[in-house]
């Protein structure tokens, strides 16, 4: 899990320059207050809205994720 990228993900970046290029003013990796160690990659402050970016390893993307190695044997033996 340490390999996995945490913050400014190419997923990330685009997203940003998107909304930059709109003209959006927006806060990065902002606390969630209600969740404890959730962190919003993106948000806004006025509505109060925040996004979350996650990538091919969180969705289980067939041709980009992996499994990490270590957690092959039990992944695989709790039927994950």
């Amino acid at each position: 899990m340490q390999r996995v990228r945490q913050k400014n993900t190419s997923a990330e970046s685009k997203l940003r320059r998107e909304l930059h290029a709109c003209g959006l003013r927006y806060r990065i990796h902002v606390p969630v207050l209600t969740k404890p160690r959730r962190v919003a990659d993106v948000a806004f402050g006025g509505p109060r809205v925040a996004v979350f970016v996650d990538g091919c390893f969180w969705h289980g993307c067939p041709e980009h994720a992996t499994w990490p190695r270590a957690s092959n044997r039990l992944g695989h033996a709790a039927s994950w």
